[in-house]
């Protein structure tokens, strides 16, 4: 948890126009979580970034993005609100579990 507060905040402190966060909740816990997350949202607002986040995590997805991209097989499958691709990929793991 303390490697990813470290990394991002060196990565914040470059000011960057674009940041590109790779799965940023894989191996953190509840409290770095809401840390990250904060971060993230107070350097949107305050420092106008873009992010880009790959992630499998719906529920941090839903609370730090405002668009979201599903892809399947490397290709795209859909774009729009986090909350409806959220929906969607529910509805696509709950088929294919089944």
């Amino acid at each position: 948890g303390e490697q990813h507060r470290i990394a991002l905040a060196r990565a914040l402190m470059t000011e960057p126009d674009i940041l590109i966060l790779d799965e940023p909740t894989g191996t953190i816990d509840s409290l770095t979580l809401n840390d990250v997350i904060r971060a993230i949202l107070r350097s949107r607002k305050e420092l106008n970034q873009t992010y880009i986040i790959m992630s499998h995590d719906v529920d941090f997805v839903e609370r730090v993005c405002d668009r979201a991209m599903l892809m399947s097989g490397g290709e795209m499958v859909k774009v729009g609100e986090p909350s409806e691709i959220v929906k969607l990929f529910k509805e696509r793991e709950k088929v294919m579990g089944a």
